[in-house]
């Protein structure tokens, strides 16, 4: 008898953990980000892809933009409107009118889900060793140099 209700305490405890786990299986990270920058109208695109049962309760609470490491933009969000879905934001280029940045992304999920994606933007080439030109100009110093030092010895001998 005793034995029987061991295994039926058992039984009703592994029902419940079975029942809590089903609330945690429509909890899910972000599993996917994309970001597109369009230059000419200076906009952010930040497609999210994050599974949720409930959007007022699972949802991205906060995105967090960041250009060549400085902080630009901090937004906070109530709720999210799909599984998938896109936030613009503009990005204004005028400071940025470097050959070369990078924007960060960060998406934060109220279950402690978290995704971080980034974009190059501009041109990623290496600066050149020197400025085209300075060669010949080198060149011409020496030869005039040595055509100096030359008339020079042969005056004086």
């Amino acid at each position: 008898m005793v034995k029987k209700k061991i295994q039926n305490l058992i039984g009703f405890f592994f029902a419940l953990s079975l029942l809590f786990s089903f609330g945690q299986v429509k909890a899910h990270n972000p599993y996917n980000m994309t970001l597109e920058y369009e230059e000419s109208s200076e906009t952010l695109s930040v497609i999210i892809s994050h599974l949720s049962g409930d959007f007022n309760m699972h949802y991205i609470f906060e995105v967090i933009i960041t250009i060549n490491g400085v902080l630009v933009i901090n937004q906070s969000y109530t709720s999210q409107p799909n599984n998938t879905f896109t936030y613009n934001y503009y990005i204004d280029s005028k400071p940025l009118e470097i050959l070369y940045f990078i924007i960060e992304v960060t998406a934060r999920c109220t279950q402690a889900g978290i995704i971080t994606r980034s974009i190059h933007i501009g041109q990623t080439g290496q600066p050149s060793e020197g400025i085209q030109g300075f060669i010949g100009l080198w060149f011409i110093i020496g030869v005039s140099t040595i055509t100096l030092i030359v008339l020079i010895n042969k005056k004086l001998k």
